[in-house]
């Protein structure tokens, strides 16, 4: 039961969350007499919450005018980018809440999968924790840009936030399989 919790309730609440983010980020005035971009706080809020999902963001921007999707009345409250990264934010916390679930139940020896593929979602979270942290602390060192500093510094610790829990994890993983891999050989000996 504790399964379908967090699979269930972890994405529909973080979809909600992004979805209320993003459109409260919408309403939001813009300063007069900027002459740049403004990036709202609650939208900084919502891309820093899902940062690797931020990464797919400019890729979702340039492939939905090819597919040219019909959009339904409510969605005019978003971006047209918006509704599909709100829809991986959901995939992203069920993979969380998967995973969440996964450590309350008891742990076998032999985790099910390839161990090449294991190995290529490491490294590329790895990849996704480098880009991260680089986007990170570029942001916590130019904090003004998009004109709103606070926004910028909060977006900029939960990117590193993110970058250090991606690293833990696939760090975590590869040095707890790895140990196993050598002890298999040496038995077959």
């Amino acid at each position: 039961m504790q399964r379908v919790r967090f699979t269930t309730w972890l994405p529909i609440c973080q979809f909600v969350l992004g979805a209320a983010l993003l459109i409260w980020g919408r309403r939001v005035q813009p300063l007069m007499g900027l002459d740049t971009t403004y990036l709202p706080t609650a939208t900084s809020v919502c891309l820093g919450m899902n940062a690797p999902v931020a990464l797919l963001r400019p890729f979702i921007a340039l492939l939905l005018p090819l597919l040219r999707l019909p959009f339904p009345p409510w969605a005019n409250r978003l971006a047209l980018d918006e509704i599909p990264f709100l829809f991986f934010v959901a995939v992203l916390w069920y993979l969380i809440g998967k995973r969440l679930a996964s450590l309350s139940q008891p742990s076998s020896d032999a985790a099910p999968g390839h161990p090449g593929l294991k190995l290529a979602t490491y490294i590329g979270a790895v990849a996704v924790a480098v880009f991260l942290s680089y986007f990170g602390i570029d942001s916590l060192l130019h904090a003004g840009r998009w004109n709103n500093p606070l926004g910028n510094r909060i977006e900029g610790s939960l990117d590193v936030a993110w970058a250090f829990a991606l690293l833990i994890w696939s760090l975590k993983n590869v040095l707890r399989a790895r140990p196993k891999a050598e002890g298999a050989k040496d038995n077959s000996r």
